[in-house]
């Protein structure tokens, strides 16, 4: 997980908070020897704030739609994903990403 990127939503973005979208990319890398469904991994949830406000994700022209599909041996794969989140939050922002079965346990990254 890279630090948050905070980007201008521009004209057409859906969902950014005070005109921005927060950037978050999920690198997988897959050092098994058996291919990983990558599908769930894609799509994180994100909260912040004290009481742990689910952010709602956000796009544009440029950024959204994006996914992760089957992870072969050896491989590594990206996505960006974007939600809104206000500024004065982004210190206390938390992501999980689920594993490729929804039996796993998320990682957990947080600001």
């Amino acid at each position: 997980m890279s630090p948050p990127e905070v980007v201008p939503g521009g004209q057409y973005a859906y969902g950014a908070v005070e005109g921005n979208i927060t950037l978050f990319t999920v690198t997988v890398v897959n050092e098994g020897t058996e291919p990983v469904n990558g599908f769930t991994m894609a799509y994180p949830r994100v909260t912040y704030g004290a009481t742990g406000t689910e952010a709602q994700r956000a796009n544009n022209e440029n950024v959204g739609g994006g996914t992760l599909s089957t992870i072969l041996p050896g491989e590594t794969q990206s996505v960006k994903v974007g939600f809104g989140i206000p500024q004065v939050e982004l210190p206390s922002v938390r992501v999980e990403v689920m594993g490729p079965s929804y039996s796993d346990f998320p990682a957990i990254f947080k600001s």
